[in-house]
């Protein structure tokens, strides 16, 4: 069953976190239902700018403090937190905006807003962030049951 805590704890621990990688960030920000001021809160959710020259500070200071639990995969980690799952979300610099307004509204108001309005708007997702469809390939990377799988390509 999932843990849920109430926005004041949740708020509590978040600035405990941010506090701890604050020295090694460029960007350190507290997204997801915390940031939306959800009275019950089911994890806490962080976009996270690591700054460059502190990579293995930061690395460090992940490890030493929230090992327990934690899953690592790529510009994403999870960890627990007290008892309630914590979800670091990681960027390059150059997408920070998107990753954060994603990672801020609802799954529902995302998709059905946000990213169809982007997308509207001439602009396509890449691994470096949001680029103008213009400047962009799309590129055929696979096939599953028949349907391509497609992505943008600076």
């Amino acid at each position: 069953m999932k843990t849920e805590i109430d926005l004041q704890t949740a708020t509590r621990w978040s600035n405990e976190i941010i506090e701890k990688l604050l020295p090694f960030t460029e960007k350190c920000l507290i997204a997801g239902s915390v940031r939306r001021l959800k009275p019950i809160v089911g994890n806490i959710e962080l976009v996270i700018v690591i700054d460059r020259k502190n990579i293995s500070k930061f690395a460090n200071v992940i490890y030493e403090n929230f090992k327990v639990g934690m899953k690592r995969e790529s510009r994403y980690i999870k960890f627990n937190y007290q008892r309630i799952q914590v979800d670091m979300f990681i960027p390059q610099y150059e997408d920070w905006v998107r990753k954060y307004v994603i990672r801020t509204g609802s799954a529902e108001f995302v998709h059905k807003k946000i990213s169809t309005q982007w997308n509207k708007l001439g602009w396509v997702v890449t691994e470096n962030g949001l680029r103008r469809e213009a400047e962009c390939e799309k590129k055929v990377v696979g096939n599953v049951l028949g349907i391509q799988k497609t992505k943008w390509i600076e």
